[in-house]
This record gives structure tokens, C-alpha cells and sequence, in this order.
């Protein structure tokens, strides 16, 4: 994988990641109710109160400001390599990578 490169002559930073297993994915969206309307009636059939104050986004909500909100975490294998002012450091090791993506899906960008 090509790394992700930030280059200011001198100083550069390098950061590699490689994906190797999504751990939790949240579609939010797709899960999102329609209307403020439904959120009422699934927190009502839950048993709960006064949800209106509560309760979080709704389908209707996500498509006025134009976005698909979906969650993921995975685990990867990461580096990164700085060097500044002549001087390299480097680490390596496993992370859990999480990404909230808010937009909906782009081609152009993959994903």
C-alpha cells in the first residue's frame, strides 16, 4: 500500500495502514428511523418517555443536511515514520483503526 506522505522539504511524515479485519460496523443511518414521528413510536413500543428530547437522528434529519453517517472499527497493522530536521523515527505495531464517515458513498474517493 502506498503510504500517506506529508512532505514540507526537511520535515516529512509517512503513515502506512493495512486493514486486516473490521472488528464493528454501525450504519447508522440505514438503522436511523424515518421520522421524528417513528422515533417516538419505537422509543413508546420500547417503553421509554419524553424520547422527543432525547432521542438521536432520524432519516429525515441525515437527508436534510445531506449525509449517510455509518461507524466502523477495524483492526490493522500501522507505521508511521517522521523525519524532522535530518532526524528519522519510526514505529510500527497493531491498532484498532476507527472511522466515522458521514457522507455517502463516493467512487471517486472508494468509499
Amino acid at each position: 500500500m502506498k503510504p500517506n506522505l506529508f512532505d514540507n522539504g526537511d520535515d516529512k511524515v509517512e503513515f502506512n495502514i493495512k486493514w486486516n479485519d473490521i472488528l464493528e460496523m454501525r450504519d447508522t443511518y440505514g438503522n436511523a428511523p424515518a421520522s421524528q414521528e417513528e422515533a417516538i413510536e419505537r422509543a413508546k413500543k420500547a417503553g421509554l418517555t419524553d424520547m422527543q428530547k432525547v432521542v438521536g437522528g432520524t432519516k429525515e434529519m441525515y437527508d436534510k443536511a445531506g449525509i449517510q453517517p455509518t461507524y466502523m472499527r477495524f483492526f490493522a497493522e500501522g507505521g508511521i515514520k517522521i523525519t524532522h530536521k535530518g532526524v528519522t523515527s519510526e514505529s510500527t505495531g497493531n491498532m484498532i483503526y476507527e472511522y466515522n464517515y458521514v457522507g455517502r458513498e463516493d467512487e471517486r474517493a472508494q468509499v
